[in-house]
Formats: C-alpha cells, sequence, structure tokens
C-alpha cells in the first residue's frame, strides 16, 4: 500500500508542477543562497556550466561558470537550491534532492544507498521545505497539518475528514494550499 501511495504522490506532483497558472514555477537556471532570490526569480549566480572541486580540509567548493564566462567559487554551506537546465535542485542535509513540487511548500526527493549484507539498495524519502518559515524535513500528515491551518479554507475542508483520510489526502491539500498561496 505505502508505495503505491508513494508513486500517487509523485504522478500528482509532476502533473501540478508542470501546470504553470502564477507563473512562479519556471526558475531561471543559476545558484539561490537565500529565499528572497527565488521568490524574485533572480540567482545569486547565473551559470552556463558547473565543475566540483572536492577539498577534503574546508568541504565541497563548487565552481560556476557564469553566462559571462567568469568561474565563481562558492562554499558548499550557502548554497540552497541549484537549477540548471530546469532540473531544481534543493540543498539539504549535505546532499542535493530534486524537487518535485515547487510552491510555498516544495516538495523533493532524497535518495540514499543503503548497505546491508544483502546488498546494495536506493531508499528515496519525500521532504518538505516551506518557505514562509524555513522549516524542511522528511514529509507527513503531522507536519503538513500546521502548513495547512494557515489557509483558514483549507483547513475547515481538511479538519472535517476522519483522521485516516487526512493521513491519505494530506499531500492532495498540500498541493491546494500552493494553488491557493503562491509565491
Amino acid at each position: 500500500m505505502r508505495p503505491i501511495l508513494f508513486i500517487i504522490i509523485v504522478l500528482c506532483s509532476i502533473t501540478a508542477s508542470g501546470q504553470n497558472e502564477t507563473g512562479t514555477l519556471t526558475l531561471n537556471d543559476g545558484v539561490y543562497t537565500s529565499v528572497f532570490e527565488i521568490v524574485d526569480n533572480n540567482p545569486k549566480y547565473e551559470i552556463s556550466g558547473t565543475d566540483v572541486n572536492v577539498n577534503i580540509w574546508f568541504g565541497n567548493k563548487y565552481f560556476f561558470i557564469d553566462q559571462y564566462g567568469d568561474q565563481h567559487n562558492i562554499q558548499d554551506s550557502t548554497i540552497l537550491m541549484v537549477v540548471f537546465d530546469g532540473k531544481k535542485l534543493v540543498h539539504y542535509k549535505k546532499s542535493y534532492g530534486e524537487i518535485i513540487q515547487f510552491g510555498a511548500v516544495t516538495t523533493f526527493l532524497t535518495t540514499v544507498l543503503v548497505h546491508t549484507d544483502m546488498g546494495t539498495h536506493a531508499e528515496s524519502d519525500l521532504h518538505y521545505w516551506d518557505l514562509e518559515t524555513g522549516a524542511m524535513g522528511r514529509l507527513s500528515h503531522k507536519k503538513a497539518e500546521p502548513i495547512i491551518q494557515r489557509d483558514s479554507e483549507l483547513y475547515a475542508r481538511y479538519s472535517s475528514l476522519k483522521p485516516g483520510e487526512r493521513k491519505k489526502t494530506f499531500y492532495y491539500y498540500l498541493l491546494e494550499y500552493n494553488k491557493r498561496n503562491p509565491l
């Protein structure tokens, strides 16, 4: 049941993220270092190519080549989001997750390799990023409810559902929240 629910969430997100009614879903390619840059669609560094150099003493340094051919050295810890060829990646816990739904509440997937005695496999988790508060974490109905509460009309519909139905539909309500509360 859980894998089926996960697939439904991803398919709903892909469908919804392709709809650009408000104009906020298309971001310029570049490196974003603040939420203000994201909301203004004005990355601190506009990029035309990337290369990575790992420095074991000081962490990852990224070298971005901007549209003018100038090289910018950026410390990994200052990067909030990267958009390259339309692909949106959010910096989360020293890795980058691919954004599935971009909006006031952005959702993204993180994938890690798990090594066990039986072999190696990949595990993906769905996370959220609340652009209003800056909070990030693993997405659950408990994390979604305070966000949905900010929209009183939407929350009235959501809270009228039985607890089991809320668990099953919370992601739909986050999508509705994004539609009703654009950036």
